[in-house]
């Protein structure tokens, strides 16, 4: 079976983890300082800020910029953490629909909202320009939710660093990894200086507390494996975008499969690579009998679930949202995919192709 994704992991994070291991200092340190002014650099931004995970990144972001019942704007397609953050840091998400060619929140159908947290679903941009002038006119501020595209740019810009503040995930799935781990990116001081602290219980000193704060801090091992991936990620996304290339070619013309769209603003990442398809759940299924793992990102919107229902988000209806949850499915596009397994993919989504329709 052809996996959905796989961490390309190599001697430098080995060499890296035991220089860690050796050291003593397994927690935050040297590598997760480095690791931040690196990452810093590559988004072109201030201040990078290494937390325990990307739903993390979201939850001090959140609790940095916004106050107890503010409206966040945000997408009802898209992992739980995303709202889940927002209710976290006290906020109250308000969901609107889709834009249907990219999967990412519309700023057309944004409403008035303290802040807006768009997320660059699959390694795809938002459409940002539209985005800050709907923050511009609304007086909101901008939290990306980047944890998926880590090296896409939008108009040449990458995404991260555009709105007040940015998150990023190190999942092992993502275009890099830490195993756990996030980063914060941003380019103001405050902000900066408030999410440091709140990783860190409140300290700026041992034992010396200026506000709340819980332990979000990002180990030295995972930074040490996140460093050396970091180093890599242009080469797994130029790599990434050469496999999305072979599909677009293979399948493009194919009846019933719809490939994703890159817009003409966007350099799409590709954290995944994710179809359009007809009777998308005997399509799925039919994938695995081929020996092709697939995933569906995501089968239902955060509006649907039965939490949310239960606290009042399950009446509003998101029409591009709810079509696009009965009929997204992502094939394997990371690096490590050989020339055969390429062709053994694309092969099975041409052959379910003609089994469904």
């Amino acid at each position: 079976m052809i996996p959905i994704s796989k961490p390309n992991l190599g001697e430098e994070e080995l060499k890296n983890v035991r220089e860690v291991l050796q050291s003593g200092n397994l927690a935050y340190g040297k590598f997760a300082k480095e690791l931040e002014r690196e990452f810093a650099s590559y988004i072109g931004v201030k201040h990078a800020i290494a937390v325990s995970s990307g739903t993390s990144a979201l939850c001090i972001s959140l609790k940095a910029l916004i106050k107890k019942d503010d409206v966040v704007a945000t997408t009802p397609f898209t992992f739980i953490a995303t709202s889940n953050s927002v209710m976290y840091a006290g906020g109250k998400p308000a969901f609107s629909d889709i834009d249907s060619k990219n999967f990412n929140l519309d700023p057309k159908k944004v409403g008035k909202a303290k802040a807006i947290l768009p997320v660059h679903l699959y390694g795809h941009p938002c459409e940002m320009d539209e985005m800050l002038k709907v923050a511009h006119n609304n007086g909101s501020f901008i939290i990306e939710d980047a944890c998926q595209s880590h090296g896409s740019e939008y108009k040449g810009k990458k995404v991260g660093g555009i709105g007040d503040a940015g998150c990023f995930s190190f999942y092992p799935s993502k275009n890099m990894t830490s195993g756990e781990g996030g980063m914060i990116t941003t380019n103001n001081d405050e902000t900066a200086d408030f999410c440091r602290l709140y990783r860190n219980h409140g300290q700026n000193e041992v034992y010396t507390y200026q506000q709340e704060g819980f332990n979000y801090r990002m180990t030295d091992i995972c930074a040490s494996i996140a460093l050396a991936q970091l180093k890599k990620l242009d080469g797994f996304i130029k790599k990434r975008r050469e496999n999305a290339k072979f599909f677009n070619e293979e399948l493009g013309g194919v009846e019933g499969v719809q490939i994703p769209l890159e817009a003409d603003y966007a350099k799409h990442a590709y954290n995944q690579y994710t179809l359009r398809v007809k009777k998308r759940d005997i399509f799925a299924e039919l994938m695995k009998k081929k020996g092709v793992d697939c995933r569906v990102y995501y089968p239902q919107l955060t509006t649907n679930s039965s939490y949310y229902k239960k606290i009042g988000h399950g009446n509003n209806k998101y029409m591009e949202a709810e079509k696009a949850c009965s009929e997204v499915l992502s094939i394997p596009v990371y690096p490590l995919l050989k020339e055969d397994e390429l062709k053994q993919i694309a092969e099975s989504v041409k052959s379910c192709a003609g089994e469904v329709r």
